[in-house]
């Protein structure tokens, strides 16, 4: 395993481990025609999915709940 993979498995660990999702919503971003895929935490921190790492754009989540290949999709603000 790589020395960067594992410190930024490590970085999330330690601000995510252990926290609860209190509500799921779509984030409006100014200027943008999609909506975000947007979970709050119970600490009140905002994890948003977006199509990379330097957050072009809105990403899906996908899992692994069987019958369910994602949910919240990518959404435009005209759907």
């Amino acid at each position: 395993m790589s020395e960067l993979k594992t410190k930024w498995e490590n970085h999330a660990i330690e601000l995510l481990k252990g926290k609860t999702i209190t509500n799921v919503f779509y984030t409006e971003e100014q200027g943008e025609s999609y909506l975000i895929p947007t979970l709050e935490l119970d600490n009140k921190t905002l994890l948003y999915v977006q199509s990379d790492d330097e957050g072009n754009g809105a990403g899906t989540f996908h899992t692994n709940i069987a019958h369910h290949n994602y949910i919240m999709p990518q959404m435009y603000k005209e759907d």
